[in-house]
């Protein structure tokens, strides 16, 4: 949970799947946030109060693991952003291959970043669009998140655009700024100073057990 900046409003996060709005006050519940398919883990509320930012997660099971991935879908590991005014989702924020238990947005809330279980720490560009980025064909061959591919290198191009359609959290998205592993160290909190510099906090794992 996490108070709003106005000090008025409580987000909530629960394993109904759902995040809410609640009046301090009143006591009363604003607005339901209906996105994930999964316990919703962690959230954050920006400091200009105008988003909400919600991390779902999921127990791993290899039967949904499967529907998952014949269903293209990527909600599970999802980070969604939401519009607090309106209540609507603006984007799905897709790219953690493992729990998220940590948000946090810079003190100009442009920027979020998100730390988990898959020992990463991933920074996202919130005004920008998302979904993944595109795939272009240039005239001396493919160009797949970045990389040139050579006409030879056409079937492992196909191979690469296919994987990334059957498991989009491995994509390439237009809003992931920037991705930073740590040496096998989950991390179980982000946080932001008034000067923009980001702290992040995870659990040492003793050799026997990497």
């Amino acid at each position: 949970m996490q108070f709003h900046p106005n000090s008025l409003y409580l987000a909530t996060g629960s394993s109904d799947w759902t995040a809410r709005l609640w009046d301090v006050q009143r006591g009363t519940c604003l607005r339901v946030f209906i996105g994930h398919q999964g316990a919703v883990s962690s959230l954050a509320l920006s400091p200009d109060g105008k988003y909400l930012a919600t991390a779902g997660n999921q127990v791993f099971s290899w039967h949904r693991f499967i529907l998952k991935c014949l269903r293209h879908s990527g909600e599970d590991l999802a980070i969604n952003l939401w519009d607090l005014g309106s209540g609507k989702r603006i984007k799905k924020m897709i790219g953690h291959s493992s729990s998220i238990y940590s948000l946090a947005f810079s003190a100009e809330s442009s920027l979020l970043v998100s730390g988990g279980a898959d020992w990463t720490v991933r920074c996202w560009d919130v005004k920008g669009a998302g979904g993944p980025r595109s795939t272009k064909s240039q005239k001396n061959g493919n160009v797949v998140n970045g990389r040139h591919y050579a006409d030879d290198e056409n079937a492992d191009t196909y191979v690469t655009n296919f994987l990334q359609r059957l498991l989009p959290h491995y994509s390439s998205r237009v809003d992931l700024l920037a991705t930073f592993p740590t040496k096998r160290t989950p991390i179980t909190n982000v946080q932001f100073t008034s000067r923009n510099l980001c702290l992040v906090g995870g659990l040492y794992l003793a050799p026997e057990a990497r």
